[in-house]
């Protein structure tokens, strides 16, 4: 049967409730089942399979997982016990891996999943994580990716660069460094009047959500950068981070768009431009 996904639950007393998931007949509009939870918010994409639902958190540093045919609660994935973190030193020019990391024990305990920055993949969960900032100091890890395995629960997280500069038309990567973009649309003008729209797309805000053509994902922040990430690789290494690439320039594009495929070719928007990618 083909069926929705619906959730409800969210910040600012939201009148949806209780907080949790329905799954819907779409021939018929009734609910198949309703789960129930006592954690979590409905700000990330309802994202289930033939086996089970996901379940999110925002600040216990689990998610859930449901039994897409009945609803009912099948177990938890801790975000943060046993993770490998790979993170770049910049002295050195290369990634560092810390295995079976705990950093629940760190001065950034909490895994905090950006909104609506979920995608499933191949039974793989695949997230931006909210680095630290004004709303919560204690989140990370910084300008990182994630990759749950919801078979073994195994965590991941990847650091990437927040952007890049061309020297000599080769790109030099900028890592691990706050930036901001101005909002302005073709005509000049200003459509962004909350300074969080500002912001360099990972702490506390709304990107697109990311896509997946071809077992590659596609994520895009509001600074107009678009990552594509391989869904398929071993290991959530400097292998599955396939490219950076901008959709305009640096400090003078924002996008909060989802990209969309279709014959062959990527679509993508920014506030000043439509922007269609094919292979020559």
């Amino acid at each position: 049967r083909d069926a929705i996904l619906i959730g409800r639950g969210g910040h600012h007393k939201v009148p949806e409730g209780p907080r949790g998931y329905s799954l819907i007949n779409t021939a018929t509009g009734k609910r198949i089942w309703k789960y129930e939870a006592d954690k979590g918010q409905t700000l990330y994409n309802a994202t289930w399979n033939k086996k089970y639902a996901v379940w999110y958190t925002e600040k216990e540093n689990e998610i859930r997982l449901i039994d897409s045919k009945s609803g009912e609660f099948l177990k938890k994935i801790s975000l943060t016990e046993n993770a490998d973190i790979r993170r770049w030193n910049s002295e050195k020019g290369k990634y560092e891996l810390y295995k079976n990391f705990d950093f629940s024990k760190t001065d950034t305990p909490i895994v905090f999943p950006a909104w609506f920055s979920n995608i499933v993949v191949n039974d793989k969960l695949f997230f931006m994580c909210f680095k630290k900032g004004k709303y919560r100091k204690n989140i990370g890890p910084e300008y990182s990716f994630a990759r749950i395995d919801l078979k073994s629960g195994k965590a991941e997280y990847l650091e990437v660069p927040v952007h890049y500069e061309l020297e000599n038309g080769r790109k030099k990567h900028i890592w691990n460094t706050e930036l901001s973009t101005e909002t302005l649309n073709n005509k000049g003008l200003d459509v962004a009047h909350d300074k969080r729209s500002k912001r360099d797309g990972w702490h506390w805000n709304f990107n697109g959500n990311p896509i997946c053509v071809n077992n590659k994902i596609f994520f895009t922040t509001m600074l107009g950068v678009t990552y594509c990430i391989d869904a398929g690789t071993e290991f959530f290494d400097e292998n599955a981070f396939l490219s950076i690439n901008d959709l305009g320039p640096k400090g003078k594009t924002w996008s909060v768009n989802t990209p969309s495929f279709a014959n062959g070719k990527l679509y993508h928007r920014t506030l000043k431009k439509l922007i269609c990618i094919e292979e020559k």
